[in-house]
């Protein structure tokens, strides 16, 4: 984790946690839940796998893990990969707009949107009144 002090570039940092991967093997989903398995770290650790893994005794979201942590996604997901792959996490695989196929808009009917109009006309005429 990069503390206010630090003076070393923030990507060459993240190039060398990452040891220089870009991606990881698992596809994790911005809104995957990761969990932490068995005994959180020591508190004396101070790894950022160590930080996810504290953050993860409940379930948290991948994209909410960057944010805690102010990491770039990329590097959390390859930090996630190698928790995953010794076995330190779980990922609860939580349907997503990016899993699912992009179906095209279809705009609302034109009933539906013509009653919201008039409830809220009905609204904003009601504050008038009640205003004046």
């Amino acid at each position: 984790m990069i503390s206010a002090g630090d003076e070393e570039d923030p990507p060459a940092r993240w190039f060398v946690l990452t040891q220089g991967r870009s991606g990881a093997e698992h596809a994790f989903g911005m809104s995957d839940l990761i969990e932490t398995i068995g005994v959180p770290p020591a508190p004396e650790e101070q790894s950022e796998g160590a930080a996810i893994l504290r953050l993860c005794q409940t379930p948290r979201g991948v994209v909410e893990v960057s944010s805690h942590l102010r990491m770039p996604l990329r590097v959390v997901r390859v930090l996630l990969f190698e928790l995953l792959d010794s076995g330190r996490i779980r990922v609860i695989a939580v349907e997503s707009d990016s899993a699912a196929p992009i179906a095209p808009h279809v705009p609302p009917p034109l009933y539906l949107l013509e009653k919201l109009r008039r409830a809220l006309q009905e609204s904003f005429d009601d504050k008038e009144r009640k205003g004046a």
